[in-house]
């Protein structure tokens, strides 16, 4: 049996057409944990859509920064006004369960939107976080550091953080950073590449400090492969390669992993919500509280695509 269980109940189908375009309406059952699931979009139905509960949560910009930012780095492709394109995959690869974004870009938002999804896998794993879990002192996230000499004044912070994506105010290397890059920036300034221990973010959503399972933290820590694969196996999600020996062979995520957590991932995530995403399905759900996984598909299979939204 499944220890992370499948919890229908925090699914809301939205059914009722007059509740379809109420962004406060959608917005509710956010706050009430509920991931949301509309059927029969069209793609300018889920930009409308995203834009106005963005707009409610005044994360507009946000929103549009992110499809700006998504386009410049080429990363991903702009498919309508605010989606775009998930990374690139190699053959089977597996997409362990993140939220998208980091400590420092706390992003609120995550929606998906189906275009085709015809492979005989590509299924979408949503989970909830235990968000104030003590197993979150065993995690570390990649990110970034500083040691300013003196005080900084306000042009030195915005400098830094605009830069180099470091808060001066808040961002000092600590004593139990591991240390893996150390960066000169100026007389006054160092930069450190750091895994740091996590902390608390502000939830716009449910209005509270909580623990985040942001990709920042899961792309460093090879434990959560090993889960990802037990996990997917359990569920009879997992298409083994021609000739496997490792998930680490098919695992989507930058070559940055260099801790092990040694975390039982099975109580950081306490329900689940298993999704076969069908043409016109438009997902929204609070980035803090779900994290999104994708299962692998046999090459060849079928066509996935399925266009993303955060703000």
């Amino acid at each position: 049996m499944p220890i992370i269980k499948e919890d229908s109940s925090s699914l809301f189908i939205v059914e009722d057409v007059r509740k379809k375009n109420d962004a406060d309406y959608l917005l509710q059952c956010l706050r009430e944990d509920k991931v949301v699931l509309i059927r029969s979009c069209s793609s300018s139905d889920a930009d409308a859509l995203i834009h106005q509960v963005a707009k409610r949560l005044g994360l507009l910009d946000s929103l549009k920064l992110q499809a700006t930012f998504a386009s410049s780095l080429g990363t991903r492709k702009n498919i309508g006004q605010y989606y775009m394109s998930v990374n690139e995959r190699q053959d089977y690869n597996v997409v362990p369960p993140h939220s998208e974004g980091s400590s420092f870009a706390t992003l609120q938002l995550a929606s998906f939107f189906c275009y085709e999804n015809t492979t005989d896998g590509g299924e979408t794993v949503l989970m909830n976080v235990d968000g104030l879990s003590p197993l979150f002192a065993d995690l570390r996230e990649l990110g970034v550091r500083a040691k300013f000499d003196g005080t900084p004044t306000a042009a030195d912070i915005a400098q830094a953080r605009s830069m180099f994506r470091v808060d001066l105010r808040n961002g000092a290397l600590k004593d139990d950073d591991i240390v893996l890059n150390e960066i000169s920036v100026s007389s006054k300034l160092k930069l450190y590449e750091v895994l740091g221990r996590p902390v608390k973010s502000h939830s716009l959503i449910t209005e509270d400090l909580r623990y985040v399972y942001w990709d920042s933290i899961c792309t460093t820590d090879f434990d959560v492969l090993k889960f990802m694969e037990t996990f997917l196996r359990r569920e009879q999600l997992f298409k083994e390669p021609p000739n496997y020996t490792d998930i680490s062979e098919i695992d989507w995520g930058p070559a940055r992993r260099s801790v092990h957590s040694d975390i039982d991932f099975d109580k950081l995530f306490l329900r689940k919500i298993t999704l076969k995403l069908a043409p016109g399905d438009f997902i929204l759900a609070n980035n803090f509280n779900w994290v999104h996984s994708v299962n692998n598909w046999t090459p060849g299979s079928g066509i996935r695509t399925v266009a993303a939204a955060f703000a």
